[in-house]
């Protein structure tokens, strides 16, 4: 534990020492262009806009940040992630950079 509210602790613990630089509970403005629109099929064909960027929950400040859910990310950043993860908390040959 760090007594440090969740957002924080993640960035600092994290997302910051494996340059994860685009992920986070919201989309601030300055990366709203890049922030891609949520589509699902309709039944018959088709499909229907489930999350529009610029009324995305994601743009709103967040009420209750989960540890299991909740975050906005890019693949590239989903990448670094996950390579820790694969390779036994070593990313671009340092160990340990997060604390995961």
């Amino acid at each position: 534990m760090t007594g440090q509210p969740l957002d924080n602790a993640l960035y600092q613990r994290v997302m910051e020492p494996l340059g994860m630089t685009d992920t986070a509970f919201t989309v601030p403005d300055s990366k709203l262009s890049r922030f891609a629109a949520l589509y699902a099929p309709k039944s018959g064909g088709g499909v229907t806009l489930l999350d529009d960027p610029r009324t995305s929950k994601y743009r709103q400040p967040r009420t209750l940040l989960s540890g299991g859910g909740g975050l906005v990310s890019t693949a590239i950043d989903y990448l670094r992630i996950a390579r820790l993860l694969a390779n036994g908390g070593a990313v671009d040959g340092e160990i340990g950079r997060a604390h995961v």
